[in-house]
């Protein structure tokens, strides 16, 4: 949370936090998602403390800033922080700092103290000198948020976190940027992923990114299943074939190997008969995530053969 205050702060200089008066209209799929997220956030927390329940309350608030707002929105932000027009910023810093300060307040009966300090800090006592007595959220903050476009969201961070995996596979830099194929789910999700492209490729660290709802791979290409449709990246330039198929051919036989020991132990009926219920588990877990892995790790060395 002090470092997401530190950031706004990075760029909140010629910004004025008294003026969070968004246009609801101007509003992106990822501002409606974190709105969204903020009012189920409120709700939560407010269920929560009617009930006593403030471990519940707190896990909400925590869901909140640790993954819809430090994980997500942050991210989407920078570039337009970065490399926005001056209008994009004034809008992106007005949603941060308006869905921040509400949370802070949400967050006050937990973090007292860090949450004054970040109150004053941040120039959010310009209505309420202290957090203790601002307004206390208990109605949705936002009312127009389109639940398909949230729906949307969720799905395209589905298909980043795909992405993702499919870079830390073939081990690629930050510096890397690959260039990915989406085949679409369907013709209306193809269009709004075209009308999100930059935001998706600057969260891929992508060099280019093609939509097409029949596209068929061709060579290497890996690929992962999302919410929003199959993702491919070409790695065509940035990979060593043939190393890469050294290095996955050596791990598949090291995994080989740990495998057929865990199958040798796990057929003992000494072993099985003798041995406590919760060892005998944790032998059957080891058997399933070894054959996961080796059957992922074949499946890659198809792919680079092919």
């Amino acid at each position: 949370i002090w470092n997401a205050a530190r950031f706004m702060e990075m760029h909140s200089e010629d910004f004025d936090v008294k003026d969070l008066a968004f246009n609801e209209a101007d509003l992106t799929p990822d501002d409606q998602h974190l709105l969204a997220k903020l009012n189920e956030a409120i709700s939560s927390t407010n269920e929560s403390l009617q009930r006593y329940r403030f471990n519940d309350a707190t896990l909400a608030l925590y869901d909140f800033f640790w993954h819809s707002y430090c994980d997500w929105y942050l991210e989407y932000a920078k570039p337009i922080l970065f490399k926005g027009t001056p209008a994009q910023k004034k809008h992106t810093l007005q949603v941060m700092h308006f869905s921040f300060s509400t949370a802070l307040r949400l967050l006050h009966p937990f973090m007292p103290f860090q949450t004054e300090e970040l109150w004053h800090g941040m120039g959010y006592n310009h209505k309420a000198d202290s957090i203790m007595v601002a307004p206390w959220p208990e109605k949705p903050v936002v009312s127009g948020v389109d639940a398909k476009i949230v729906k949307y969201v969720d799905g395209k961070h589905d298909l980043i976190r795909v992405g993702r995996i499919l870079r830390a596979e073939y081990n690629l830099t930050n510096k890397q940027t690959a260039v990915f194929n989406i085949r679409a789910a369907t013709e209306p999700v193809a269009g709004q992923i075209e009308a999100d492209k930059d935001s998706i490729m600057a969260l891929l660290k992508a060099e280019e990114i093609n939509v097409d709802v029949d596209f068929a791979p061709s060579g290497a290409m890996p690929s992962g299943i999302s919410a929003l449709g199959t993702i491919y990246m070409s790695i065509e330039g940035l990979v060593d074939v043939d190393a890469e198929l050294a290095k996955l051919s050596a791990e598949l036989d090291e995994v080989s190997g740990h495998l057929e020991n865990v199958k040798k132990k796990l057929s003992n009926e000494n072993f099985v008969s003798k041995a406590p219920r919760e060892v005998v588990a944790v032998q059957e877990k080891r058997q399933e995530e070894l054959i996961e892995k080796s059957e992922k790790l074949k499946k890659m060395i198809d792919m680079l053969n092919s």
